[in-house]
């Protein structure tokens, strides 16, 4: 075979192969399909009822993520950081719904603040929230204290802020998608007097929020929602309410006092009384029930049992040191128990600050060197905080100390 002819054969081949890939490249692409919208189902809950959490499986896309040309709004992980956010912005609602040739059920979704907007995969049956998304209370509703049902209160700080604590709103703040303030100035109202009439918590958050009428119908435009923390107690006068001193029983001290407003029914009893109760007691009985403005009357009070233990969790401060925190001996927590009973501190008081420091010090375990000398241990007082302990009344309360030390070797 001269060699021209062996060229000829060699090239005709290529040619061949060029043309047999290009043609599977073109099968391969062509085999690729994507699912259209078969319908648009109109959404059956109510706009209230749509309010949605992400469960962090699914992105967010332009489009149903399997149509053609669908991009990512938020990627997983975005989702995942917007499933654990702590602010009531991101909560979502679902306005729209689309079913694809493949049965599956598409839902666009908005976050309260608007930042993101987009479809989400939302299981197999139109109207039920699945798949990437489920349904989400943004707010759960709770039960008045007696502080809250028996006082009026004053905007604290009246003004114009938008800081859920100024003014008021016609829901809690970002609970409802697109539902603002009731009103945007409250100086004009700031001697008015509003009564709680319903309270209740943001998911998110957890912080308290309530709903207040004006006392005055002629301020009820203010009517609204506004976080507890933004109110003050405008206070019932010793002329108008009734003083109820609270007195232990054991030794008739007195260990507490409250006005509160004149029952309804002129009667004093344990509901009126026991919202009030100083910590570390427990209700026990009233000396006078029947009552009028201006009037006295007693709550007599038992002491819950007082701390005798703590437990100290001590920490290294340099959370990741190899070289652990103090581990107290059997002689220091024996020294901490004794400074704890030392201190009288009832069960359902909280342990300040200044008292754990004072604990640990008398105890000897503020500043300290190991047994072997080779350590030493230095509270860091900044890592203590108050300790609202438990209103045991037979049993003593367990008193636990988080406390953290720098850790120095020798």
């Amino acid at each position: 075979m001269n060699s021209s002819l062996k060229k000829s054969l060699y090239l005709g081949l290529a040619a061949v192969s060029f043309i047999a890939a290009a043609g599977a490249a073109t099968t391969n692409a062509s085999a690729k399909t994507y699912a259209k919208i078969s319908s648009y189902p109109a959404l059956s809950a109510k706009a209230a009822d749509r309010n949605v959490a992400l469960n962090g499986t699914n992105a967010i896309y332009t489009k149903a993520g399997t149509l053609k040309g669908a991009k990512v709004v938020a990627s997983k992980t975005t989702v995942k950081n917007l499933m654990k956010s702590t602010s009531s912005k991101k909560n979502f609602r679902v306005y729209k719904a689309a079913v694809t040739n493949r049965g599956s059920v598409y839902y666009k979704v908005v976050s309260f603040d608007k930042a993101y907007r987009g479809w989400i995969y939302g299981g197999k049956t139109a109207n039920t929230f699945a798949g990437g998304i489920k349904s989400y209370d943004t707010f759960t509703a709770g039960t008045l204290t007696t502080e809250q049902k028996d006082n009026t209160f004053t905007i604290a700080n009246p003004g114009t802020a938008n800081d859920n604590k100024t003014v008021t709103y016609k829901a809690p703040a970002w609970t409802q998608y697109k539902v603002g303030r009731q009103i945007t100035d409250s100086t004009s109202y700031a001697s008015a007097k509003f009564n709680i009439t319903q309270v209740g918590t943001r998911t998110k958050e957890g912080d308290t929020w309530v709903y207040v009428t004006a006392a005055d119908s002629a301020n009820s435009a203010a009517n609204g929602w506004i976080l507890y923390s933004g109110l003050k107690s405008s206070g019932v006068t010793a002329a108008e309410g009734v003083t109820v001193n609270y007195l232990n029983k054991a030794t008739g001290q007195q260990v507490g006092t409250k006005i509160i407003a004149v029952p309804a029914d002129k009667t004093l009893d344990k509901d009126d009384v026991n919202g009030y109760v100083p910590a570390g007691y427990s209700y026990d009985s009233i000396g006078k029930t029947a009552v009028t403005a201006g009037s006295t009357s007693v709550a007599y009070v038992n002491a819950n049992a007082p701390l005798t233990t703590a437990s100290v969790t001590a920490a290294n401060v340099a959370g990741g040191s190899s070289v652990a925190g103090p581990t107290f001996t059997t002689d220091q927590n024996t020294k901490v128990n004794d400074a704890v009973k030392a201190l009288n501190i009832l069960s359902g008081q909280t342990v300040t600050v200044a008292q754990q420091q004072s604990i640990l010090s008398t105890a000897g375990v503020s500043s300290f060197n190991s047994a072997d000398g080779k350590t030493h241990y230095e509270l860091v007082t900044s890592s203590l905080s108050d300790v609202k302990t438990p209103a045991e009344t037979g049993t003593a309360a367990a008193l636990t100390i988080n406390a953290k030390y720098t850790v120095t070797t020798n």
